[in-house]
């Protein structure tokens, strides 16, 4: 995937990222838009940031069957409230 950048600029390293959720499950893990932009872009970074996903109540789902490379969120923000993953890696 080609995404444009500015070619004479410093780069930025995110301490927080917000990332649109399609469905989520209790493990944090999301279904996005199918490229698996955002999950190789994070793995790529040298430090990982704070992940907030951000999507509605209604798409959770029991599981997305999460594959390897998944990432899960450390945060989900749903119209219902803010869901934190707990040191069982599950949300609550």
């Amino acid at each position: 995937m080609k995404i444009p950048y500015p070619l004479d600029s410093r780069e930025v390293i995110p301490d927080t990222v917000l990332l649109p959720m399609n469905g989520w499950d209790a493990g944090g893990y999301r279904l996005g838009y199918g490229a698996g932009f955002f999950d190789r872009t994070l793995a790529g970074l040298a430090a990982r940031p704070r992940v907030i996903g951000v999507t509605y109540e209604i798409a959770r789902m029991e599981t997305i069957h999460p594959q390897d490379w998944d990432i899960p969120v450390d945060f989900v923000a749903t119209e219902e409230g803010l869901y934190r993953r707990g040191p069982d890696g599950r949300l609550r």
